[in-house]
């Protein structure tokens, strides 16, 4: 089934703006788990270590989960789409996805290197 660009807004609606907003809360909570070792003191370095991993590997699980979307919605999209310059530009999600999670993995790197 082909889609057109109206359709696209309901799917950016539903899938990107979400992962986006999940993004800049990963890095929000990296910030407050900073500020929760310096208010717990050292003691509290490897709790708050797990938990930085586990929300970074559940935001790069939500950016693959996304960039899979994106890759079938270039794939299903019309040849009109295609033809325009959003739809000329829909590839190369590889290297966003790869982007996306090196920063997204800093973060718990970041404070291995503070808490530990």
């Amino acid at each position: 089934m082909k889609f057109n660009t109206s359709e696209l807004v309901g799917w950016f609606n539903h899938r990107v703006y979400p992962m986006i907003a999940f993004v800049i809360t990963h890095f929000v909570v990296g910030g407050i788990l900073v500020a929760a070792y310096g208010l717990a003191g050292p003691d509290s370095g490897l709790p708050l270590f797990i938990i930085s991993v586990a929300i970074a590997l559940t935001t790069v699980l939500f950016i693959f989960s996304t960039i899979a979307d994106m890759k079938l919605l270039a794939i299903d999209a019309s040849d009109e789409f295609k033809a325009t310059q959003l739809g000329a530009s829909m590839k190369g999600f590889d290297a966003f996805a790869v982007m996306f999670s090196v920063l997204v993995l800093a973060v718990p790197v970041a404070h291995g290197l503070l808490f530990l």
